[in-house]
């Protein structure tokens, strides 16, 4: 009882100290229920007496010029005023009406007064401050006036039970509450049990249905009335599922079933109207069927088309419509064809959603918005041509329009999505957009004749199986682009390269000197193109036919190559006066003109002047107008920050001369490619460059630091060369990396290898790359991908392209079949088949985890079959398995009774003799330091085993099943003896001079051993045990060295005598004089 009352107490004062951290007290919470009990009891008490009062106010009458309760008399005593502010009421009154003259009520004014049920604000009030009602604990009802313009956010009637507000409709106080609600009582609405009911002095809003019943598909519009220009409004739905509701009250009625349309005032859900849809009825009557005006539901100004309502054909859509709203044609099955005016604009989700018969549809160059499921399910449209000037933000589907033989997509079409062509059966040939950056899974599902398909460059992302049972025939992609690189990759279809004619001008800036001309050219232009030249202003620098410019007048132009009548690249051409001042006039220089320091042009081209070694930190940085920067090769260093946030720059050539570049020095430029040739690119150099999709690390790069390019959001891929020999973390943060490639053994493959989500994200923890690795020189193989062993059968497994530098992990499917170990060998165990993979610089300690595999698996995989083992001589040659450097015994393959292990083996691995029952004796040499758990495991013939000092270390069950093992030798206080002591195994010391057995435990043996048998019936090793144990004796006679000089004396003069006196009792027990003298010589003198 003592001990459950203890331990009751310390468990209390454990929950009281953990409440106490948490800001909490048991006492403080018993205290709070016990006061809201008081309270709650208070309160219902107070309540009961207004009930036996029947106090009531009419509220329903008050009159609009005097809305206050003012028949309610009060003794101003009980107000304390000061300079027009409650500060304080102090009577006990259930009815109060504030005075005239009190401008505002002051914080806490009535706070904590439990008597109060109704109050009346007068209309001198403006302003009531935080808590002024603050815990009155009856109050149900208050009345504001308009006069009010501020109410405190900080709950002015906090923890009040009101029931009823009474205010003005459009007052402050009205759209006040409305968006405040709960905060008025509670500053944490969210618990409370129970809103009040806000109530209109001057009349509610009214709307103009309260219950609608509509059939599918049909069309109403609410209304309502009493909001003001001041008040936010607007229309919603519970769900958007059986109606949908637009913003000027249309309601489209989408399916059977019952929905609430609420009107939002000032973020309250102020008044509702309950909408029934029930099913058309198959008779449609139509006063005039030669009004089609009335076949279309349009918003009151006649740009939105929010519904069909008509059953014909051939439909027109009337000029002025703007958007072809959500659904406004969804599921008319007898439309064939639609014309659409070129006053529309947007074609909303869903527009044509299922018109199953209609063939044909002209979608006018106005259109620049389509939703992705517009045209979805138009099983009977045969052709689409979608309009130049049109975006795609969230892509296009195509999705179940299976009659569609065509789709015209022009290349300046926008995507921000992906597009669908899942059903399309009767495509036979596709061309994705150039817009397009990925090709899902699912995207040619049901193409079931797509025989042909063209792949543009923005295409990076490619999802396997993307082919799968179509029957694709020809693909066509350009050269080293990613989806020849993907596609090439699985070997399965043949790729026809896109002939690709890029046209470039011979120069892309230039500089001329007024009054001057010079010539520009078109490259890659051939006799069939027609060429044209046009400048942005002729006044500054004009152009001929034969591309020969005139420069007019100081200033900046573009001249763009008209090639084929489109608009190809351009030229910046800067006209300058020709003098010295002018070439540096707009840059702060230092006096020898080496140190640039700023510049404060507004020119789009800029060229730092001849001469200038050093860019100084922020430079050019903020300048939101140079798009191109010319550095001369005399340049040696950027500073930080020096071209940082310059937004329009797209174009930088940095000469080979510059050594260093700072940090952040071009973060956040519009850069689109960039050639790399200083060793080491800094934290954030390239960060944010949001444009830059092609980066060329050349040779001279070392390093790359932290953030290097982070959050550059166009870069897809990268090559990263032998010479870079660090890589700090995260360099490539946020970037949506599609493929890396590196050299097999440089410093990159390795350091991906090991940790390669760390280049892309900060916390990569499990998470695997997102990004392909590719090995430049080839990737790592196995030289055996099949192999067949017997059970019990040893093998060496190798990597094709690894070196000294790799870590090569190996890992078995099913050790009880087969085992691999760290150098490739594998030990065959029983029959069956079993999978043996191999990672390169990726150790995980729960499998053959690869993150650069395809399928989560290591790549690098041998199937082993092991087959039964078959009767063959031993071959002491071959016995032994041994590691290639002869250290480690994987495993004993003979049949001898007596086994020497080689010299030079340091390791004899786990299960190296297992379940060898042949084995009686093993001598194990000096090298050896390690035994493996169950390396002799079930060597139930072993009896005698010698175990040198030179082991450190026996393996749990090293000995395990060896059923005959008498003793094992070895060195005393070694860990052979610590082992046999751990396992009740004999132990016999081979060195008595060093702490050896005790002559009690030698004597032990020797009983065992020869006392106790006649001696024809002792083996071998027992009688060798015995002659070890009585020259362990002997030695211990022999200590000092006098002693042991007269002994050797003595035997030499006599040994002729002791064999030819012994002989008849050696020949008993089997054993030669010879050896006797051989055990003696090697215990005593050894």
């Amino acid at each position: 009882m003592r001990k459950s009352s203890k331990r009751c107490l310390v468990m209390l004062t454990c929950v009281t100290m953990l409440l106490e951290s948490q800001g909490l007290t048991v006492l403080a919470a018993e205290d709070s229920e016990l006061s809201e009990v008081a309270v709650a009891e208070e309160a219902e008490l107070d309540v009961k007496a207004v009930e036996a009062d029947e106090i009531k106010v009419e509220t329903a009458e008050i009159d609009a010029a005097e809305p206050m309760l003012m028949a309610i008399e009060e003794d101003d005593s009980d107000f304390e005023i000061k300079d027009g502010v409650l500060v304080r009421y102090l009577g006990n009154d259930k009815e109060v009406v504030i005075p005239d003259g009190v401008t505002t009520i002051g914080e806490y004014a009535f706070c904590n007064n439990d008597y109060i049920e109704i109050v009346v604000i007068s209309n001198s009030v403006e302003s009531i401050q935080e808590s002024a009602f603050g815990n009155c604990s009856s109050l149900r009802e208050v009345t504001i006036p308009q006069s009010v313009t501020y109410i405190d956010d900080m709950a002015p009637f906090d923890e009040c039970p009101l029931e009823k507000v009474y205010v003005y409709r459009n007052s402050y106080a009205g759209k006040k509450l409305r968006q405040m609600g709960g905060y008025l009582i509670n500053t944490h609405p969210r618990y409370m049990e129970k809103m009040y009911e806000l109530v209109y002095v001057d009349g509610g809003f009214e709307i103009s249905h309260s219950e609608l019943e509509l059939e599918v598909g049909k069309c109403a519009r609410l209304s309502i009335s009493g909001v003001d220009t001041d008040s936010t409004f607007r229309w919603t739905t519970e769900y958007d599922n059986v109606v949908s509701v637009y913003q000027d009250g249309t309601i489209v009625a989408n399916k059977p079933g019952t929905e609430v349309v609420y009107a939002v005032i000032d973020g309250r859900f102020d008044s509702y109207c309950k909408v029934t849809v029930v099913q058309a009825s198959s008779q449609q009557e139509q006063e005039n069927p030669d009004d089609k005006s009335k076949d279309f539901y349009t918003s009151e100004d006649g740009t939105i088309l929010y519904r069909y309502l008509g059953s014909d054909e051939y439909v027109e859509i009337p000029e002025g419509i703007v958007t072809i709203n959500k659904n406004a044609f969804k599921e008319y099955k007898s439309i064939q064809e639609i014309i659409i005016p070129d006053t529309v604009q947007t074609i909303n989700a869903g527009a044509f959603y299922g018109c199953s018969s209609l063939k044909e549809i002209n979608i006018p160059d106005s259109v620049t918005f389509i939703s992705e499921n517009a045209f979805c399910s138009c099983s009977s449209l045969e052709k689409i041509d979608l309009p130049k000037s049109v975006v795609l933000k969230t892509g296009i589907s195509f999705y179940g329009c299976s009659s569609l033989k065509e789709i015209n997509i022009p290349e300046s079409v926008t995507f921000n999505g992906k597009i669908t062509y899942n059903g399309c059966r009767s495509l036979e040939k596709i061309t994705i957009p150039d817009s397009v950056t990925a090709i899902t899974k699912s995207m040619f599902e049901g193409c079931t004749r797509l025989k042909e398909i063209t792949i543009p460059k923005s295409v990076v992302d490619i999802a396997a199986d993307t082919f799968k049972n179509i029957p694709i025939e020809k693909i066509y992609v350009y050269k080293n682009s990613r989806a020849d690189k993907v596609i090439s990759r699985w070997g399965t279809y043949d790729l026809i390269y896109i002939e690709e004619v890029i046209y470039e001008l011979n120069t892309d800036l230039l500089e001329i000197v007024k009054g001057e001309t010079k010539t520009l050219s078109v490259k890659n232009i051939s006799i069939d193109n027609t060429l044209a030249w046009e400048s942005d202003d002729d006044s500054i620098a004009s152009v001929l036919d034969d591309g020969t410019v005139t420069a007019n007048a100081l200033g900046e132009v573009k001249i763009y190559a008209i090639i084929d009548g489109e608009k190809g690249p351009y030229c910046t051409v800067k006209v300058i006066s020709g003098t010295s001042e002018d070439a540096t006039k707009d840059f702060s220089l230092s006096k020898n003109g080496k140190i640039l320091y700023g510049y404060t042009g507004t020119d789009e081209y800029v060229v730092i002047p001849e001469g200038v070694t050093t860019i100084r930190d922020g430079a050019f940085s903020d300048n939101k107008n140079i798009t191109k920067v010319i550095i001369p090769n005399t340049v040696t260093s950027i500073g930080n920050s020096a071209f940082c946030y310059c937004k329009s720059l797209s174009s930088v050539v940095i000469p080979d001369s510059v050594k260093n570049v700072g940090d952040y020095a071009f973060c956040g430029t519009g850069l689109t490619e960039i050639t790399v040739n200083f060793s080491t690119i800094g934290e954030e150099t390239f960060s944010y460059c949001r444009n830059l999709s092609k980066v060329v690390l050349t040779d001279s790069v070392e390093t790359i630091e932290e953030r290097a390019f982070a959050q550059c959001s166009s870069l897809y891929e990268i090559t990263i060369p032998k010479s870079v020999k660090e890589i700090e973390h995260c360099p490539f943060w946020d970037c949506p990396l599609k493929e890396i490639s590196v050299y097999r053994n440089s410093y990159a493959g390795h350091r991906i290898r090991k940790g390669g989500a760390g280049l892309v994200m900060y916390n990569p923890r499990d998470s695997w790359p997102t990004y392909d690795l590719i090995y430049i020189d080839g990737g790592f193989e196995l030289y055996t991908t099949e192999l067949e062993l017997e059970a019990g059968g040893c093998e060496r497994l190798s990597v094709k392209g690894a070196d000294s530098s790799n870590t090569i992990s190996w890992y078995s499917d099913d050790e009880k079949i087969a085992r691999v170990y760290d150098d490739g060998t594998v030990i065959a165990e029983k029959t069956g088949t079993v999978y043996l993979y191999a990672v390169v610089d990726h150790p995980n300690p729960y499998g053959p985890e690869d993150p650069f595999s395809k399928n989560g698996k290591s790549d690098l995989m041998c199937k082993v079959t092991v087959v039964p083992a078959s009767e063959h001589p031993g071959d002491n040659n071959k016995d032994f398995y041994i590691s290639e450097d002869g250290t480690i015994l994987y495993k004993y393959m003979g049949t001898e009774e007596s086994v020497t292990i080689p010299d030079g083996v340091v390791t004899i691995n786990e299960y190296a003799f297992k379940n060898c029952k042949e084995i009686k004796e093993v001598v194990i040499p000096n090298s050896v330091k390690t035994i493996g758990k169950d390396a002799f495991y079930g060597c139930d013939s072993l009896k005698v085993v010698n175990i040198p000092d030179s082991v450190t270390y026996i393996g749990e069950n090293a000995f395990y099943g060896c059923n005959k093992l008498e003793a094992i030798y070895g060195v005393a206080g070694s860990g052979a003896e610590r082992y046999a002591k751990r396992h009740s195994i004999i132990f016999i010391s081979v060195n008595p001079s060093v702490n050896g057995p005790s002559n009690e435990e030698i004597q032990q043996i020797i009983e065992k051993n020869m006392w106790t048998k006649e001696p024809g019936e002792y083996t071998h090793e027992e009688v060798v045990q015995s002659l070890e144990c009585l020259a362990m004796l002997q030695k211990e006679q022999l200590k000092d060295q006098a002693t042991r000089d007269f002994f050797c004396e003595t035997y030499r003069n006599n040994r002729e005598a002791v064999k030819e006196q012994t002989a008849e009792v050696l020949k008993a027990f089997n054993i030669s004089f010879e050896e006797v003298e051989s055990i003696f010589k090697r215990v005593i003198f050894e």
